[in-house]
């Protein structure tokens, strides 16, 4: 079975090493810390994604446009039919809890 080259040195892999490299300890070292970067600007894209998406959503025209879908939403007779069934579920469960003590 072929295991290929080494990323790092273009030499044969000897083994079937996680980094996919020959196993030299330049290559793992080289292999491992480019790991390590691409994990840090990872982390840092999905940040600034996250903190762009916070600002887009403090914007008032999307908060104006997110009270109306909510305002409609709750207006649709199939979730007034679920909001009505959990009020009365739970009404039942607190008068047989008070009832028991």
């Amino acid at each position: 079975m072929e295991n290929g080259r080494c990323w790092h040195c273009g030499q044969p892999r000897t083994c079937q090493h996680e980094t996919l490299t020959c196993g030299s300890e330049e290559c793992v070292t080289a292999a491992l810390k480019q790991q390590e970067r691409i994990a840090s600007k990872l982390s840092e894209s999905k940040s600034r994604s996250r903190e762009r998406m916070r600002e887009y959503y403090q914007r008032p025209e999307v908060k104006a446009w997110r009270r109306e879908y909510m305002r409609e939403y709750q207006q649709r007779p199939e979730v007034k039919a679920r909001q009505r069934e959990y009020q009365r579920v739970r009404y039942h469960r607190l008068r047989a809890a008070q009832e028991e003590e």
